[in-house]
């Protein structure tokens, strides 16, 4: 059996999908508390920003898009505003 460790955070039913393109239906993941959350967003959003600083003005747009997505999330997961923000 192949076995990787993907530690990275994920979205839009990546577990589910995985689950139902494995033969052993045996993926092993963790459900963050909020505060994990956060901390993991923290870190993608300087994944993203180093990204953005090492593309083309093609792959900008992607980049800044990710970092929007990572910015709703936060705003929304702290329970700020777009107009406190």
């Amino acid at each position: 059996m192949r076995k990787f460790r993907f530690e990275k955070l994920v979205r839009d039913k990546i577990v589910e999908n995985i689950l139902n393109g494995t033969k052993t239906n045996k993926v092993d993941y963790k459900i963050l508390n909020n505060k994990q959350f956060l901390i993991s967003l923290k870190k993608k959003f300087f994944e993203e920003l180093k990204e953005l600083d090492l593309s083309d003005k093609e792959d900008a747009t992607k980049e800044l898009a990710d970092l929007q997505l990572i910015i709703d999330t936060c705003l929304k997961n702290l329970e700020i505003s777009k107009k406190e923000f």
